[in-house]
């Protein structure tokens, strides 16, 4: 993890068969940026999904719900991104 004011990165990698579930942030931005493997992205208000493939990015403002999970297939182990 990396933070300073006002900013804080995290190295995340999420497995074949996980999801992070529906949530938001109250104060801070989201923002996706991946390293490794394709992601999907789900947000609410207004409904929007987004496909991510390494070196793309996504940022969802402070307030929208949303979730996200690997996108799977034969031979993929996992995605990693900065979060």
């Amino acid at each position: 993890m990396l933070s300073g004011p006002g900013f804080r990165i995290n190295e995340l990698q999420i497995s074949p068969t996980q999801q992070v579930p529906w949530h938001y942030h109250t104060h801070t931005q989201d923002t996706f940026y991946v390293l490794e493997g394709e992601i999907r992205i789900f947000c609410r208000d207004p409904k929007e999904e987004m496909r991510l493939a390494p070196g793309q990015t996504y940022a969802v403002r402070p307030g929208r719900p949303h979730r996200c999970r690997m996108v799977g297939g034969p031979g993929r182990t996992g995605a990693r991104r900065l979060a």
